[in-house]
């Protein structure tokens, strides 16, 4: 017998017929807002029919010689995805201190309906809901404020979340944490065979790539390989400790997501800290050690250039004021964090158990 190539047999999860559907469960006016939005935004370029779409993005696919909604389709589309997938919906809790407390939560939530529904709703709330960090800006001495966590990097969790989460599952949910220091998102199925967490940024593959294709058209997904790098920039742009990935023995994968602290950052010596010198101590933190040259080529490439004079300026302010502590020797000088650098990490860390 000659070897084959079954295309059924490579087909993704989320693009294969689910039977026992109609294609009744589809939404035609929402498909319609969508190639509408889509082709807008210059993200598609095909039919504006329905059920060609459905059929050309395989929302729909034969099933014999039936025409039956997927998995993508019935999540994208479906006047009521529940109905078919119960436990697809995002649980969100909302607690006041750092750790999981049955008695004391302020807001939980079971958010349902499409992907785009889930993603726009679970945004809403996180956005509404996280702190303003607030600072005085130099020279002109007003206030400005800055989100707790990254807008960009939080909105990219979500939709990686939404993306990568096992749908066949059926009885997990994704979870969603909301800590007074730190977000948690965590959604079934660990990371896709082939993967680890270092290979992450670096590696793509995807559980869903029909909904994942679809969401791109959307405007809510990056490019292939792109969401976690921009998680990690916009942390590292805002001066933040990189968040922590775990694939939870393959059942589960968790991000979480530690964010600036207020009532820290804004008093004392952190206060009158300059974006830079804020950039160093992370940049410091993550490496344990840093020569001034691989702190200027750092802040080079998150495109804040800096003259060697300059830099020398904000490590000489940070070890005056006991932040930093300098060790030279008789090739190089490097610089660590001194002992009691209390940074948002350390604290989580320590309040967690994590050490």
């Amino acid at each position: 017998m000659e070897d084959i190539i079954d295309l059924n047999q490579l087909r993704s999860i989320d693009g294969l017929p689910v039977r026992g559907i109609t294609i009744d469960v589809l939404s035609e006016r929402m498909t319609r807002e969508h190639i509408e939005r889509a082709t807008q935004r210059g993200r598609y370029h095909g039919t504006s029919d329905t059920e060609e779409f459905w059929r050309h993005n395989r929302c729909i696919v034969l099933d014999g010689t039936t025409w039956t909604p997927t998995l993508a389709g019935i999540m994208c589309f479906g006047s009521n995805p529940q109905e078919c997938f119960p436990s697809a919906v995002v649980s969100l809790m909302h607690y006041p201190g750092t750790y999981v407390h049955a008695g004391e939560v302020l807001s939980r939530a079971r958010l349902g309906g499409t992907i785009i529904e889930q993603i726009q709703q679970v945004q809403t709330y996180l956005l509404a809901n996280m702190r303003q960090r607030g600072r005085i800006a130099e020279q002109s001495f007003e206030r400005t404020d800055a989100p707790q966590f990254p807008h960009a990097a939080v909105r990219e969790a979500i939709v990686n979340a939404l993306v990568h989460r096992d749908y066949t599952d059926l009885g997990s949910t994704i979870d969603v944490h909301m800590f007074s220091t730190h977000l948690q998102i965590t959604n079934p199925g660990g990371l896709v065979a082939g993967l680890t967490i270092d290979l992450l940024p670096i590696i793509h593959k995807s559980r869903n790539p029909v909904i994942a294709n679809i969401l791109r058209q959307a405007g809510l997904n990056e490019e292939a390989g792109q969401g976690v790098k921009t998680i990690l920039r916009e942390y590292e742009l805002a001066g933040l400790t990189r968040p922590i990935f775990e694939d939870l023995e393959g059942v589960a994968f968790r991000v979480t997501m530690i964010g600036h602290a207020p009532d820290l950052y804004d008093t004392g010596a952190f206060a009158r800290l300059e974006p830079r010198q804020r950039h160093i101590l992370t940049f410091i933190r993550v490496n344990r050690s840093a020569t001034s040259a691989q702190i200027r080529s750092h802040l080079m490439s998150i495109g804040s250039p800096v003259q060697e004079r300059q830099v020398q300026r904000y490590l000489t302010e940070l070890v005056d004021i006991g932040l930093l502590t300098r060790h030279r020797s008789q090739r190089t000088t490097t610089y660590q964090l001194a002992d009691a650098t209390p940074l948002q990490m350390d604290m989580y860390t320590a309040i967690n158990g994590r050490r």
